[in-house]
């Protein structure tokens, strides 16, 4: 209710008077809602006195009343007692009411088990709770006519002045007696009503500042040298007094007014020594508290108060000619500031030694480094320079803290954070205008670390958030730059630091850091973030500056980086990435490869030293990789880098020999193509049992991997067959010729290569691969035949006319036939049926082949030598090579 009260008086008062009127406004229905919520407070208390009541005796004879216990009893006892204190009630009741069990609070949940740390409840919605307290706690009445009483004195005098109601000395000296009354009072009251005397004497030195400040700015009524001993002294009398009493709230207060005062005695003369004088007296200030107090919500004040103030300022105000009167103030303040941080982590009780507070300790860098940038944006290089400077102050402190012996090992670690990352930053800065971006995303990282190392939630989510916008906005800069230099110019660097920032993310955002259950997907969302950014780096400077190749070595060295991180940090998640990365990496090159061709080959250029320094980084990984990748994972892989290195043979030989034989070479490349991957065949499975890793302990996966060039070789060998197979610069000569070698090669290898072993094709025997074995050879026959006739008849190459030829027609028949008749009668002799069905079918095709074919053709003599041929054979056949009995007759 009060704070729409208070939303509803700025409002209005805003509609009526603009800023004063909203002031005003607002703090009138704040004081009415919380005198609302006082009412019903009140009330809810009455009517529980009124639900007691029936169980207190008499009051008019309370000593009567044998047992009973007095009203003012004591602390410790009321404190366990389960009855209120002030209510006198017999000791029958009270003993009849502490014999009930009490009901006990739920156990607590791991999130509610979690350590709080003190400190950090300012930003994890407790300061909702703090401003209540602030409001009601107390005398929330005097609390809030102070505040009143601050901003009428404000606008009294600034009133005063524009209208001259009375004598200017008159008007400061009745304003500042006032004060001083308040602040005599306080002190009076200090021992009877300390809540009271503290409101009086924050109210009375936020005056005093007021009228100080006025006075030397408004109508210099004192010169600046007594202005400033006046001002140092109740800076010092204000620390003093807060320090005294141990009172934070009046130090908060008084700091408050002091930096209000300005605003609310301004007169728009522009005069910024003046205000940063005043704001580096208000600052020291809270820097001696700080030496002896650990006041978090004083040090916030002052810091937000001061770069706001200085922000803005420098935003309406600021011009390049002021410079010199400016940065030496900056230059104060981001000391003073980073000496609060030293000193809030050193004051902290023995249990808490080294807490830091982490909005202090990165919002200063973020906020300050962006003032410097706006101030030296005219000079060249003062960017740069000034990131060195900062990493040079934060890697002393690093130092200093360590070695002080203080307790400070997380300020230690943080400030040697922040050195490494201005030190990074430096030479980027001198290349490129994208340091904010950088800057941010690694400020977000450091948000996550203390975050994660303090059991905080805000800076946690903070930090995530602050490296997705810092991406978004290093994505949609406009800014077109041209990089002079590889791998040293503003973009690519910026990337590699967004990229770091989300690797350390997901670092400390892993599971076993004991994060709530709705942020664990944070982890894998930065790890992608990170690795996205990593690419896309790497790929646009390779790009720009060198060779397509060299994104292969690139892939291959970052999967082993990755893969080194992993193992020595015991980093699980990244195993996932790791699983896809080989497999882009050993497919990425096959559309190029494939698609490459005379003149160009793989180890032109600088191929002679990507590709090896690939293989070798990948082979490297593969050996480093199974402790974190599964068997299966593993197997893929392997099988896919066997394939990868026979592709790359392949090409380069091809290459090769067609810069050899620079006309009619294709068929010299097929049968050398052919030839290295029946070698391949044949040699992994014997270099399989002799060594162990990588042949030896995943042989199931390189002999799988074998079936895809196996296939692709039987295709080959059929289709070969209806290839001319121009063996120049040599005569043709069948079999002697590169074309029908490799052919009979092939065969050869596919036999030794799959009969071993016919599970791998989901065989339990060999029949089927000998049957297909046959066909391809009898292919092949056929293709010799042909190319017989073409080389030495003169037939042209045309399959139309070629099936036509009864010269072609003829030889095949006899050929086949005589293959039937070997077939058949090596099955006779052997007792093979299955042999023998083979050839006969083979003869079944020859005779349906004499009918169709030969019988029609016009050439008589052809078509009689192709009968007698065939007709002699089956006579042979049946003569020397009858059908071989069953295994069991011939048994009985």
């Amino acid at each position: 209710m009060g704070w729409w009260l208070g939303l509803l008086g700025i409002v209005i008062g805003g509609v009526a008077a603009e800023l004063p009127g909203a002031l005003l406004g607002g703090t009138l229905g704040g004081l009415l809602g919380m005198i609302h919520a006082l009412r019903a407070r009140l009330l809810r208390l009455e009517q529980e006195v009124e639900r007691l009541r029936p169980l207190a005796p008499d009051a008019a004879q309370p000593s009567a009343v044998e047992g009973t216990r007095p009203l003012a009893a004591p602390a410790v006892e009321a404190a366990n007692s389960p009855v209120p204190a002030f209510i006198d009630l017999p000791a029958e009741v009270i003993e009849a009411v502490a014999a009930e069990p009490s009901p006990r609070p739920p156990a607590p949940t791991p999130q509610e088990e979690w350590p709080q740390q003190p400190g950090g409840a300012m930003f994890e919605g407790a300061w909702l709770e703090r401003a209540r307290e602030f409001l009601t706690g107390g005398n929330p009445v005097v609390r809030i006519g102070l505040v009143i009483l601050f901003f009428g004195v404000g606008f009294l005098l600034k009133y005063a002045a524009e209208r001259d109601l009375m004598p200017v000395e008159l008007r400061y000296l009745a304003t500042a007696s006032g004060a001083l009354g308040l602040l005599g009072l306080g002190w009076y009251q200090r021992q009877r009503r300390p809540s009271f005397a503290l409101l009086l004497q924050g109210g009375g030195i936020g005056i005093l500042y007021l009228t100080i400040f006025a006075a030397l700015h408004l109508h210099a009524l004192i010169p600046a040298p007594l202005a400033f001993a006046l001002l140092v002294a109740l800076t010092t009398a204000s620390a003093a007094l807060a320090i005294l009493q141990d009172a934070r709230g009046l130090a908060a207060f008084a700091t408050a007014g002091g930096f209000l005062s300005p605003l609310l005695a301004s007169t728009d003369s522009g005069n910024h020594v003046a205000l940063f004088s005043y704001y580096a007296l208000l600052n020291l200030g809270v820097l001696s508290i700080a030496w002896f107090r650990a006041w978090r919500e004083l040090n916030l004040i002052g810091f937000l108060f001061t770069f706001v103030i200085a922000s803005s300022w420098g935003y309406l105000s600021y011009e390049p000619a002021l410079f010199a009167s400016t940065e030496p103030f900056l230059l104060l303040f981001y000391l003073i500031y980073v000496t609060v941080s030293v000193l809030y982590a050193s004051r902290q009780p023995p249990t808490l030694r080294g807490l830091i507070d982490g909005t202090l300790v990165f919002g200063l860098p973020v906020i300050g480094f962006a003032l410097q940038a706006a101030l030296v944006e005219p000079y060249e290089f003062g960017l740069a320079y000034s990131a060195f400077a900062l990493s040079a102050l934060y890697l002393l402190l690093s130092r200093w803290c360590r070695h002080q012996g203080m307790g400070l090992p997380l300020l230690s670690q943080v400030f040697l954070a922040l050195g490494v990352v201005f030190a990074t930053l430096a030479l980027p800065l001198a290349l490129s205008d994208r340091w904010s971006s950088a800057a941010w995303a690694l400020e977000g990282a450091g948000l996550v670390f203390i975050g994660v190392q303090q059991g905080r939630r805000l800076p946690r989510w903070l930090g995530v958030a602050l490296q997705l916008g810092a991406g978004i906005f290093y994505g949609i800069d406009p800014t077109v730059e041209i990089d002079p230099l590889p791998f040293l110019n503003g973009p690519f660097l910026g990337a590699l630091l967004l990229a770091l920032s989300g690797l350390i993310s997901a670092y400390q955002l892993r599971p076993s850091n004991r994060l709530y259950p709705y942020e664990q997907p944070l982890a894998p969302l930065m790890l992608i973030w990170g690795l996205v950014w990593w690419g896309g780096a790497w790929i646009h400077e390779i790009d720009q500056f060198f060779h397509w190749k060299w994104l292969i070595a690139w892939w291959a060295l970052s999967a082993l980086l990755l893969l080194e991180v992993t193992r020595r940090l015991d980093w699980s998640m990244p195993r996932y990435a790791l699983q896809a990365t080989l497999p882009l990496l050993l497919l990425g090159p096959f559309p190029s490869l494939l698609a490459m061709g005379p003149p160009t080959h793989p180890f032109a250029g600088w191929g002679g030293i990507v590709w090896p320094l690939s293989l070798v980084t990948t082979t490297l990984f593969l050996w480093r990789a199974p402790p974190l990748l599964s068997r299966l994972a593993l197997m893929w892989q392997h099988g896919l880098l066997a394939l990868l290195v026979l592709l790359l043979l392949l090409v380069e030989v091809d290459w090769g020999i067609s810069d050899w034989l620079a006309a009619g070479s294709g068929t010299w490349r097929q049968a050398v193509a052919v030839c290295i991957t029946a070698a391949t065949l044949l040699a992994i499975p014997y270099l399989s049992r002799r060594v162990r890793w990588p042949l030896g302990e995943f042989a199931n996966a390189y002999l799988l991997a074998l079936l895809l060039p196996a296939i692709l070789l039987v295709g080959w060998i059929a289709n070969a067959t209806f290839q001319v197979g121009d063996p120049f610069p040599l005569p043709y000569f069948p079999l002697l010729n590169p074309l029908e070698l490799a052919q009979l090669i092939g065969i050869t290898a596919l036999l030794l290569f799959t009969l071993p072993r016919p599970q791998l094709f989901g065989l339990t025997h060999r029949h089927p691969l000998l049957a297909g074995a046959g066909a391809l050879a009898l292919l092949a026959l056929s293709g010799i035949l042909a190319r017989a006739l073409h080389f030495w008849s003169g037939l042209p190459w045309r399959w139309d006319l070629m099936l036509r030829s009864v010269e072609l027609q003829a030889s095949w028949s006899v050929a086949w036939s005589l293959t039937a008749l070997i077939l058949m009668v090596l099955a006779t002799r052997r007792s093979w049926r299955q042999v023998w069905f083979v050839g006969a079918a083979l003869l079944g095709l020859v005779v349906v082949k004499l009918f169709l074919v030969d019988l029609a053709s016009s050439n008589t003599v052809s078509r009689i030598v192709s009968f007698l041929a065939v007709g002699g054979l089956m006579l042979v056949i049946g003569f020397f090579s009858p059908l071989p009995p069953r295994r069991e007759a011939q048994e009985g």
